[in-house]
């Protein structure tokens, strides 16, 4: 293709993690999912890795504490070690719950609603 292509009609979304609105990173969205489904679980999550953080044991960077504590959680379900696509599969979190509800609309109508001719 020596010209090159044209695309008349390309659909492109964006969303900015977590939630198109405040700073963080998908694990702080995640966090949020899972604290509908399994609040107790979190908040013993926040805990461990509060305590490790007091006694400077943890390996990670202050800007990685949100994977620690996702990760955390995840690790305590009934499938330890599930990545975050499984752990939305087996219900660890929670994307009917208010928090997420905004992303499902933006994939939905990016990627099922009918295009406008």
């Amino acid at each position: 293709m020596v010209d090159g292509a044209v695309v008349d009609a390309a659909r492109v979304g964006l969303w900015v993690m977590p939630d198109n609105q405040s700073h963080g990173m998908l694990e702080d969205f995640l966090a949020a999912m899972a604290d509908t489904a399994h609040p107790e679980l979190m908040v013993e999550s926040e805990s461990a890795i509060s305590n490790i953080e007091s006694k400077g044991l943890q390996q990670y960077t202050p800007r990685h504490r949100p994977k620690a504590k996702i990760h955390t959680y995840l690790a305590w379900q009934k499938d330890p070690g599930s990545t975050l696509p499984q752990a939305i599969q087996k219900h660890y979190l929670d994307v009917s719950s208010e928090n997420a509800r905004p992303f499902v609309s933006w994939i939905s109508r990016l990627f099922w609603e009918k295009q406008a001719n």
